[in-house]
């Protein structure tokens, strides 16, 4: 199968190293997608409005959420995945992660 990519979603873990128990990404994602512009392969999850998850890559800035005692702190400001996890752990929480509807 030249030029065709194959991913498996299954093998996406979790900043701690877990596997996720639920998925929810959108239609014919992950897909791994390399762009001009932005440095490696589509690593990250981002979650969309609709709740949806899309691929993306680290350097891409969004808002993002931190985990605390099992609720959302989400944040407006947007940054890249790095600084996001950065910050989150300078308060002593880590990102906040999706294990169920």
């Amino acid at each position: 199968m030249s030029g065709e990519k194959s991913f498996n979603a299954s093998e996406w873990q979790w900043l701690d190293g877990s596997t996720p128990t639920y998925w929810r990404w959108q239609n014919k994602m992950p897909d791994q997608d390399k762009r001009k512009g932005y440095p490696g392969y589509q690593n990250y999850v981002a979650l969309g409005k609709d709740g949806r998850w899309d691929d993306t890559f680290e350097t891409m800035k969004m808002p993002y959420a931190c985990n605390y005692c099992g609720k959302y702190i989400v944040l407006a400001k947007h940054v890249s995945w790095t600084t996001a996890r950065d910050l989150c752990e300078s308060y002593g929480l880590t990102m906040a992660k999706i294990n169920s509807k």
